[in-house]
């Protein structure tokens, strides 16, 4: 089995990097939550919203680099033209033509779920 661990090394660089300059570039957003709506279980003070994380994000999320060989991005599988998901195939296909266990969930509407990730395994950014 081939480890990765170079590539989650460059990712937690860059996220350290960031966490480091965070509190010097905070320019805040606030979530407008529509009438009616239930509040967001997501708890935005553990990680809170900016405008500068807000592009970081969406930098890192159609940026090639993090994948293992530089050619696909989160959106290669979440399709912004589709709610963020890849409705066209049955399992997102990924590095090398592969194809995946499990296609892409959608992302939206987040801040509303308790957990992400087909199991559940992930409960925070």
């Amino acid at each position: 089995m081939k480890t990765y661990w170079k590539y989650y090394f460059i990712l937690a660089l860059i996220m350290l990097v960031c966490l480091a300059f965070s509190n010097q570039f905070t320019t805040p957003i606030y979530l407008e939550v529509p009438k009616n709506w239930p509040k967001p279980h997501y708890d935005f003070s553990k990680n809170p919203l900016t405008e500068e994380g807000f592009q970081l994000g969406r930098n890192l999320f159609y940026d090639p680099i993090i994948s293992r060989d530089n050619t696909i991005s989160c959106a290669s599988c979440h399709l912004q033209q589709t709610g963020f998901t890849h409705v066209d195939h049955d399992l997102s296909h990924g590095i090398e033509g592969r194809i995946g266990t499990r296609n892409s969930l959608a992302l939206v509407n987040l801040a509303w779920s308790k957990d992400f990730m087909w199991d559940g395994g992930v409960n925070n950014l």
